[in-house]
């Protein structure tokens, strides 16, 4: 009879390892969308308000159609009906913000589809830079920028870079590291889709890949030294929220026409952290085991 239960335990309790297990192994999503739920308009609509987004500072960003869109952006292959856009004006740069827990682990990577343009066409000579996708908040956290550049600000048809904010392991920026070619002189009002691999363990970038939608050509690179925020592991805060930015340098001097769009994000993580609750619950099952083990032995 002993010997039963000790069976019984032995197998509930690795039916109970192996769902921890394959729990812990699979990646996580922690946002998802592709912006079909939103109110939009070919006009736009304010985005604030909608699936979780607020307006940080500046002016608002837009949910459009693709069908009709003002801002002359072409439909993503990959898309449905509708995306998300900021188009900075005189009167402010554009900023939307969207809160998401990465301290629950340490490798995330996040994806999206991504257009650059000029809206209106007549718009004053456009300053860098077009926009960016960032985590937040950029200080006191391992924060990243994936910047949009102008190629020449004296010829927009000349388009754009999309370089990122990186450091190295003392902390110090480097001068906007581009990945390579593929990344560089990207057309205007065309789609790609890119994504970020990061590590908080390391605190550091470890792939990055981009996709042109019109023709599905990847190219993925893998840096060696490009550090998150902070450069080498030293205990800050993993970021809270996402931002999407399209405007210019700075508040005081906002480059109208800048429009940079966005679809379909994803932001997963691939190492969840055990739940406490999931932890006592493996440990107690071992401890039980254990003694099971000792009384069958007797």
């Amino acid at each position: 009879m002993k010997g039963k239960n000790f069976l019984i335990s032995s197998i509930s309790l690795g039916v109970m390892m192996f769902a921890y297990l394959f729990v812990t192994s699979i990646a996580e999503a922690q946002y998802s969308s592709n912006f079909e739920s939103l109110n939009a308009l070919s006009s736009g609509t304010i985005l604030t308000g909608q699936e979780g987004y607020y307006r940080p500072s500046g002016i608002d960003w837009n949910a459009y159609t693709y069908s009709g869109n003002i801002l002359g952006l072409p439909t993503n292959p990959a898309g449905g009906d509708n995306f998300v856009a900021g188009n900075a004006t005189a009167s402010g740069l554009a900023r939307t913000q969207h809160d998401v827990d990465f301290s629950g682990a340490n490798l995330w990577t996040i994806s999206y589809d991504f257009a650059a343009g000029r809206y209106p066409p007549t718009a004053p000579p456009p300053q860098q830079y077009i926009g960016s996708f960032s985590t937040q908040p950029t200080l006191g956290s391992a924060a990243y920028f994936n910047i949009m550049s102008w190629v020449d600000i004296n010829d927009p048809g000349a388009g754009f870079n999309a370089i990122y904010q990186a450091y190295n392991e003392s902390n110090v920026l480097v001068t906007y590291p581009s990945p390579g070619s593929a990344w560089e002189q990207l057309a205007l009002n065309h789609w790609y889709h890119a994504w970020t691999t990061f590590d908080f363990g390391s605190n550091m970038i470890t792939e990055v890949g981009i996709i042109d939608l019109s023709n599905n050509n990847e190219t993925i690179f893998n840096p060696t030294n490009w550090y998150l925020g902070g450069g080498q592991p030293d205990g800050l805060d993993a970021p809270s929220a996402f931002r999407f930015f399209a405007g210019g340098l700075n508040d005081i001097t906002p480059s109208a026409g800048n429009v940079l769009a966005f679809d379909n994000i994803n932001i997963t993580s691939s190492q969840p952290v055990p739940e406490p609750a999931t932890m006592l619950l493996l440990g107690s099952g071992l401890i039980g085991l254990l003694g099971l083990r000792k009384k069958f032995r007797k």
